[in-house]
């Protein structure tokens, strides 16, 4: 039994037991008399007998997804687009040429995400992930952003010109 129905039976409990009776203005429960007791009581039975099929039900359903490799839950880390972002982020943030405000308009995350994602080790420290992930170095400019599938070239200045590529050559998206 959970919550209110365990509040009430421990009332009326409580009310018996100081002799005063309990009549509900909007059932046919009155305790004063023997068949509103046993209503009542049967009632409480219903929804405790209830409950523990509701219980039994939600366990064997648990099972059951388990055994056949299933697991419930918000899945645990970032995203790869997530972590990449994090990444450029994490690189833009060391470069101390932006603030984490406009660092979050340019990536589409808020600035409280920002500082979450830099709050966190650092998946290039720890461990990579895969070279997309990575800037690359060969940007004379300043570098390169890979952000999910976008690429960006980061300008001496420090802002971000996303590039898209042909099969011929990449050209520079304003």
């Amino acid at each position: 039994m959970t919550g209110k129905l365990t509040e009430l039976i421990h009332l009326i409990n409580t009310f018996q037991e100081q002799h005063i009776g309990f009549k509900s203005l909007n059932d046919a429960i009155d305790t004063t008399t023997a068949h509103g007791r046993l209503v009542f009581n049967l009632f409480a039975s219903l929804a405790e007998f209830e409950r523990d099929l509701i219980r039994e039900r939600t366990r064997a359903g648990l099972a059951s997804a388990r055994a056949r490799g299933r697991q419930g839950g918000r899945p645990k880390g970032l995203s790869p687009e997530a972590q990449s972002k994090a990444q450029a982020a994490r690189t833009l943030f060391e470069q101390q040429e932006k603030t984490a405000q406009e660092i979050g308009q340019l990536l589409g995350v808020s600035r409280a995400t920002i500082y979450r994602w830099l709050k966190e080790p650092s998946p290039a420290k720890a461990k990579r992930q895969s070279p997309r992930e990575e800037p690359l170095r060969s940007n004379p400019k300043g570098g390169w952003l890979i952000v999910g599938k976008k690429v960006y070239a980061v300008q001496e200045d420090g802002t971000l010109k996303r590039l898209r590529f042909s099969k011929k050559s990449p050209t520079i998206k304003e």
